[in-house]
């Protein structure tokens, strides 16, 4: 999204859909799935057409912020063995970044603590039982642990999907499966 390189419309197998208002998501569609994420940036729209992303709490999110939140993830928090030597990372970093400790370690913080909200609609034939894995469904969280399924009637496309969860549309009810 920091590129904005567009594939030609040919070759494209799917879309992504930044939506924000009320709430913040990012959604991924193709033919068979359509998925979505709580987005954690605030954005501003460029007269261009660039985006430019901030945490919540300001901080601008460009590639050496992530660059940076990835560093410390991957190589720092796996790589540790209590939690003073993480630590000691954040503030390694915060030399890499130049002092900014305070504005990296709330960036950090907001990213860790993130509630993603997932999502995804499938239209399932491969797998299609209608009691356990309805051919039209909604997959609510993605570990085995949380996950459940919301079976639907009908296939929908993004604008459904996308008003099922829309804070600002009328809700939708569930019914239990009746023969």
């Amino acid at each position: 999204m920091l590129v904005g390189n567009n594939a030609p419309e040919e070759k494209a197998v799917s879309r992504m859909v930044l939506v924000v208002d009320k709430m913040s998501r990012i959604f991924f569609c193709s033919d068979e799935k359509i998925f979505s994420i709580n987005f954690p940036f605030l954005v501003d729209l460029n007269e261009d057409g660039s985006c430019c992303f901030y945490s919540k709490q300001g901080f601008p999110v460009d590639s050496r912020a992530t660059s940076l939140f990835m560093s410390v993830f991957n190589e720092h928090i796996y790589g540790a063995s209590d939690v003073e030597e993480f630590a000691y990372s954040i503030i390694d970093v915060n030399e890499e970044y130049g002092g900014h400790l305070d504005d990296f370690w709330l960036f950090f913080k907001e990213i860790v603590v993130f509630e993603d909200g997932y999502l995804r609609f499938d239209y399932d034939t491969k797998r299609q039982d209608a009691k356990s894995h309805p051919l039209s469904h909604v997959d609510v969280y993605y570990s085995n642990g949380n996950t459940f399924k919301i079976g639907l009637y009908s296939k929908i496309d993004f604008d459904g999907f996308f008003d099922i969860i829309n804070v600002g549309s009328e809700v939708y009810y569930i019914s239990p499966f009746r023969n």
